[in-house]
């Protein structure tokens, strides 16, 4: 019995230890993957809720509800009331969407209405490139309708005096019924 016995060969402590250190590895790599995957996920999550903020952001105005050059009319039958009455996003909010305070649209939401165009015509938007003045052209398409602080009333301008509005340059949109569409296709 005792000579059954030697034919195996026992393992010293040292091999034992490095036998648990290798399914130790095992274990600590797969934990490392499976970290790696979270974080991994977790980075696309990330970007994607980025993703998608930054696109409700741009995105968050409604179509106008009135064609362009219905929205200009809109607009010139409000020449002449009070600033108070009318704040330069209120003349573009009420002329689009027939309400002055159409969700808190302020004049710098206006900078991403529509598609970006060359030259004013009949119902387009010029917004200050700072987004601190907006107003619409009226439907000849010769004149500039926007509340003025200085007159401190809605007015009617010859289209030539934009470069004395917009001392700091301006940007033209052309209003879309359908610019969200146009907006995926175009940068999607």
């Amino acid at each position: 019995f005792f000579s059954f016995f030697f034919f195996f060969k026992q393992k010293t402590a040292y091999e034992i230890l490095s036998g648990l250190v290798g399914s130790e590895m095992c274990i600590r790599d797969r934990y490392q993957r499976r970290v790696h995957g979270i974080l991994k996920m977790k980075g696309i999550v990330i970007f994607a809720l980025l993703a998608i903020t930054f696109a409700s952001q741009v995105l968050k105005m409604d179509p106008p509800k009135y064609d362009r050059e219905e929205a200009a009319r809109r607009a010139e039958g409000i020449v002449g009331h009070s600033r108070s009455e009318y704040v330069c996003n209120q003349v573009v909010n009420y002329a689009f969407y027939g309400q002055k305070n159409y969700k808190g649209y302020l004049a710098d939401t206006y900078l991403h209405f529509g598609s970006p165009a060359n030259s004013p015509e009949a119902g387009y938007v010029c917004v200050a490139k700072n987004g601190q003045h907006v107003g619409i052209v009226s439907s000849d398409g010769k004149h500039f309708i926007h509340s003025s602080s200085s007159k401190y009333m809605v007015i009617k301008v010859d289209i030539s005096q934009l470069k004395y509005i917009f001392p700091m340059g301006y940007v033209i949109r052309k209003p879309e019924k359908q610019f969200l569409t146009s907006f995926y296709l175009q940068y999607f």
